[in-house]
């Protein structure tokens, strides 16, 4: 079996499909090193993997305020995550390195090493184009793009791409979800798990939720604290409900239009109102858009516009037709064991 050595951040999306490849190869029985910060600790030796923890760097927690702020400059561009990456190699020799195609300086480092490398994107590749992100994740002997290619704009992917769905970490339990209001539309409103500012949104879409005859379910994430939210009885308010507990019943998806929610919705052919608040989310809400899976709308809209755009999807059942077939074009398409088949055919090569 393979010594895997991971390099990842805390940046929220790009975290949980990495943490589904690591329990896959853990699963084949690979030795899964995970070089990440402190407050991916616990998630990854949950995952049977063995934490690495960056050493001389600035300690990042995604749900914390600032986090765009930093980004470039302690995480994608930080000498001391490139050090680390360096000096873990050292001690551990591994057969194949994963490095998250966001750590520009550590990917540098791999490659330089000369062992297999594969980049991990948890985004749209249109997205990393023309960006310095891009260079250094395409060097690699291999990418994996944790999403589906008929939703990628892109029409020059690298050949040495591969696209293995949005993988998810599969927790030891998803509570199910217990409807209050079975007979109304349940309506769910995910503003990401980082902090983008986004309490005032949410308790605007608390309040028109609230005064509209739905179900509503709004997670806030690490970022934000639901006690302080005001919502009406049909809307609860909790920091974190597992998507796969809930998406099964739900008739809208109010998101930021991360990439990795977005997943979820396409995968389950529910409608999508997004709300783009930065990062790569503007160019994932118009794929939406284009694609015809739902509509989007400034985050700042009055609560009379997000009501009227609210109610538009839960009537349009073009919309709902468009998603469940588009749904339909993905089975089968979220593939671990295809992943890790990749990740192991480096192996073979090198």
């Amino acid at each position: 079996m393979a010594k895997v050595l991971m390099s990842t951040w805390d940046g929220a999306g790009n975290f949980p499909p990495e943490r589904a490849l690591v329990r896959t190869l853990v699963g084949r029985g690979h030795q899964v090193h995970v070089l990440a910060h402190d407050v991916q600790r616990s998630a990854v030796l949950r995952d049977g993997a063995a934490f690495e923890p960056y050493a001389d760097v600035v300690q990042i927690d995604s749900g914390a305020p600032g986090i765009d702020a930093k980004a470039f400059d302690e995480v994608f561009f930080a000498e001391g995550i490139g050090a680390s990456l360096a000096g873990a190699i050292d001690r551990l020799e591994p057969d194949v390195l994963l490095v998250d195609e966001g750590l520009v300086t550590a990917l540098g480092v791999a490659q330089r090493s000369g062992i297999p490398t594969v980049s991990l994107g948890s985004t749209l590749h249109s997205f990393i184009q023309g960006t310095p992100l891009q260079g250094p994740s395409e060097a690699c002997r291999l990418m994996l793009k944790f999403g589906y290619r008929e939703f990628e704009p892109a029409d020059d992917v690298p050949r040495h791409a591969f696209y293995v769905g949005p993988l998810r970490p599969t927790e030891d339990e998803v509570t199910p979800w217990r409807r209050h209001w079975p007979r109304r539309p349940l309506v769910v409103a995910s503003l990401s798990t980082s902090h983008q500012e986004q309490e005032a949104v949410l308790q605007r879409l608390c309040d028109v939720l609230g005064d509209m005859d739905v179900e509503a379910l709004v997670t806030t994430g690490r970022g934000v604290d639901p006690a302080g939210l005001a919502a009406k009885e049909n809307v609860i308010v909790l920091r974190h409900v597992a998507h796969e507990a809930v998406i099964g019943d739900t008739d809208l998806l109010i998101t930021h239009a991360g990439h990795g929610t977005v997943m979820v919705g396409v995968t389950s052919g529910v409608p999508m109102l997004c709300l783009p608040m930065g990062r790569d989310q503007p160019l994932v809400a118009q794929r939406v858009a284009d694609l015809g899976l739902g509509a989007v709308t400034d985050p700042n809209s009055s609560a009379e516009a997000l009501e009227t755009g609210i109610a538009d999807l839960l009537s349009d059942k073009a919309v709902r037709h468009r998603s469940l077939a588009f749904s339909e074009r993905l089975a089968g398409k979220t593939r671990p064991d295809y992943a890790a088949d990749l990740v192991e055919g480096l192996l073979v090569q090198a």
